[in-house]
């Protein structure tokens, strides 16, 4: 029995699936070799087998590969004389499941499938099969941005497989058409598409019950190894949005209640537009309260905290002033003074020019050697000699 035969269904990790540096196919073939290895040291794998299976060519498959070890999800051995793959193992709360059914969809792209996997577990567990999951949320899942998630579900709208409906202000329904349905019930007759979507769970978490949507948003992963590759950039950005506020002097519980229902950039783009206002108010002004203040809104309203015109010209004086610091005084020909048909033709005299144009620098520094105290007081006797000799002659007619 070859292992496709026994494949019924891959499961991906949270922290891999919302890794935004990560491609779909990179998460698509993780969850492929995770199956692979099976609680074993070593995943056997051929690219040209993926390849076949995921309806592209071998050089995607190996470039894919490639990824995921600089990324440290993957290592690869020579054991034998062949080569094995080793995935790192990573404990999650979340597994999302992808069935064989959609993987087999060689006319969508690996995004897509993606999000009909994700759309089927959103569904189940309704009584109508309707999920309401918003944008925001998918592509925080996913691991894109809005556009990709737009993109996605026009795609799955286009070819058939969901159903949109438009709710107004309200996040939009979303419903499995029965194409839908079969696609991911592929090649598994008499099981329901539900069964399929529903988080895989291991030995670790098979006592806690299922993650609800609020838990599955932002899911820090808890790794065997003491690896910092392992842990979710999503949880690294939110200790450091965290730390951010609590050096601000915001208390560490109010910290990371903000820190999980903001992002980074908008943790950190408060805390600039609260410091460019607080330049410009009177001493006392409480900048931990105008940024709380600041994230809470946002959040409220559903959008992202953007620069202030305030901190934008705040953020421009301090360019300039950059550029300026680094900014120093060069001496050409051209700032020597030569003026056309006065150009000296030894190198004497370019010189003596270029001596007399430092000499005019250094005065507006205050820093020529002509300004000390010695030079001065001499030069002040010697226009009092001039003075008295000019009074003498007048005064001898």
């Amino acid at each position: 029995m070859t292992l496709q035969a026994i494949l019924q269904f891959i499961t991906i990790p949270g922290s891999i699936l919302c890794w935004p540096k990560l491609l779909p196919l990179d998460k698509i073939l993780f969850g492929l070799l995770r199956f692979c290895q099976n609680k074993k040291d070593h995943a056997w794998a051929n690219p040209e087998t993926w390849a076949g299976w995921l309806g592209c060519d071998a050089r995607t498959i190996r470039a894919s590969v490639k990824r995921l070890v600089k990324m440290g999800c993957l290592t690869i051995e020579q054991v034998d004389g062949r080569t094995a793959y080793r995935v790192l193992s990573v404990k999650d709360s979340f597994y999302l499941r992808v069935t064989i059914g959609i993987l087999a969809r060689t006319d969508l792209t690996f995004a897509e499938r993606l999000g009909l996997a994700l759309i089927s577990f959103n569904t189940c567990g309704n009584e109508d099969h309707h999920g309401w999951a918003g944008q925001d949320k998918l592509a925080d899942w996913l691991g894109c941005s809005r556009r990709s998630v737009i993109r996605i579900i026009d795609g799955l709208k286009t070819k058939g497989l969901i159903e949109v409906r438009r709710r107004g202000p309200r996040s939009n329904q979303y419903s499995l058409t029965p194409a839908g349905e079969a696609a991911i019930v592929a090649h598994h007759p008499g099981k329901r598409c539900d069964n399929f979507a529903r988080p895989y769970k291991t030995s670790e978490n098979e006592s806690s019950k299922e993650p609800k949507e609020t838990d599955t948003k932002r899911t820090p992963p808890a790794t065997e190894n003491a690896v910092s590759c392992l842990s979710s950039p999503l949880a690294a950005d939110q200790e450091a949005a965290k730390a951010a506020l609590e050096a601000i002097g915001i208390r560490k519980a109010t910290a990371a209640e903000l820190a999980q229902r903001s992002s980074a950039n908008s943790v950190h783009q408060a805390i600039a537009n609260a410091q460019a206002v607080q330049q410009h108010s009177r001493p006392g002004f409480n900048l931990p309260g105008y940024v709380v203040s600041t994230l809470r809104t946002a959040a409220k309203e559903g959008h992202e905290v953007r620069a202030s015109k305030l901190a934008k010209q705040e953020a421009r004086k301090a360019q300039t002033a950059a550029l300026k610091a680094r900014q120093r005084p060069t001496i050409s020909d051209t700032d020597a003074g030569f003026r056309e048909g006065h150009v000296p033709q030894t190198a004497e005299q370019r010189e003596e020019a270029r001596q007399r144009l430092r000499n005019r620098v250094a005065r507006q520094r205050g820093d020529h050697p002509s300004l000390d105290v010695a030079s001065l007081a001499a030069a002040k006797e010697e226009l009092a000699r001039i003075n008295a000799a000019f009074k003498e002659w007048r005064a001898t007619g």
